[in-house]
């Protein structure tokens, strides 16, 4: 990587520390709160739900309809398939208002079962909390 050096004339323009102006930072009391309070009201409200996760727990598959956009905006790959997957749709002709993204068999030999991990995942992108047992092992 190169490193990217200033003219002479350019860096007389640069203004100093002490002529720089003060940046201004607004902190918004309660802000996370409320986000959690929002986001879970976005959940209740199962209009806004426009796919499912799905997972094999106990040799059956578990549905858990969601709002896939709103979840996905932090897990970049699963935003990138399901959009794929709306893409695909569009394209065959097959107009659906969700859309079943089936994760990978995760499950370990040990621990707890893919749903339960599903469901604490879940209950930490709501509600902030996370809430695992010693059984519970992501690694």
């Amino acid at each position: 990587m190169t490193e990217t050096v200033a003219s002479p004339a350019v860096k007389e323009n640069l203004p100093v520390a002490e002529e720089a102006q003060e940046e201004l930072v607004y902190e918004f009391e309660n802000y996370k709160d409320q986000f959690y309070e929002n986001f879970a009201k976005l959940k209740d409200l199962k209009i806004f739900n426009d796919g499912s996760l799905v997972c094999i727990s106990n040799e059956k598959l578990v549905r858990f309809p969601c709002n896939i956009s709103a979840i996905s905006i932090a897990v970049p790959k699963l935003n990138q398939e399901f959009y794929q997957a709306k893409r695909t749709m569009v394209q065959n002709g097959f107009m659906h208002s969700s859309v079943d993204l089936q994760l990978p068999d995760f499950r370990q030999e040990g621990t707890s079962s893919a749903e339960t991990a599903l469901r604490i995942i879940f209950q930490f992108v709501f509600n902030a909390k996370f809430n695992v047992s010693p059984m519970t092992r992501f690694f």
